[in-house]
């Protein structure tokens, strides 16, 4: 086996101007690798990528009906299933609270750090 774990994806072929590959060291997945232009770049897992870690994806213009939904967060895992959608307002009195939903609601009020 090479040292470098990286020489063991296959090689871009020359007719493209972007590829990208995922790198393997047996079974494991170790990252990505990327030719942009004849550039070579290459990228470890992610904690998003391993789903140790959500994804946080903004909700766009598909997902707004209402001026309630901008600012709303998907949190999504590995295989792009939204665990949880959290969105951070200010109530009457000027302070801050964390509200979402995960099979249920969620608020979480966030004190003064000043």
């Amino acid at each position: 086996m090479p040292e470098n774990p990286w020489d063991l994806t296959r090689e871009r072929p020359d007719d493209y101007e972007e590829w990208q590959t995922q790198v393997y060291n047996g079974d494991t997945l170790l990252g990505f690798k990327t030719w942009v232009e004849n550039k070579e770049y290459t990228r470890p897992l992610t904690p998003y990528d391993t789903g140790t870690r959500c994804e946080p994806k903004v909700w766009g213009e598909q997902h707004r009906e209402s001026a309630a939904d901008f600012g709303k967060v998907d949190f999504n895992d590995d295989v792009d299933y939204t665990v949880a959608t959290l969105w951070i307002g200010r109530k009457d009195d000027g302070s801050y609270l964390l509200e979402g939903y995960a099979n249920e609601k969620l608020e979480v009020e966030i004190s003064d750090q000043s």
